[in-house]
């Protein structure tokens, strides 16, 4: 082989593992068990039944009314 077509066959084949490398992960899937999605998943299912459950044992308590607080006012200060 000339070495021309021994470079291309070079430039081919580092080109070829670039685009199979760039493409994610090589090798099998992993299933969604093994991950921690379906941990979290779980987690939050957990979650909503206790707010369920704490909503049916307790009602939510409304707080009292307070007097109405007097704010300063909004004009501005400055001549900006």
């Amino acid at each position: 082989m000339p070495r021309a077509n021994m470079k291309r066959w070079e430039f081919f084949l580092i080109l070829l593992v670039g685009i199979i490398g760039g493409c994610g992960t090589v090798g099998p899937p992993i299933p969604p068990e093994d991950t921690a999605i379906a941990v979290k998943l779980q987690k939050a299912k957990e979650k909503e039944k206790e707010k369920a459950a704490k909503a049916e044992r307790k009602p939510e308590e409304v707080a009292p009314v307070q007097d109405e607080v007097p704010l300063p006012s909004t004009r501005p200060i400055g001549t900006r």
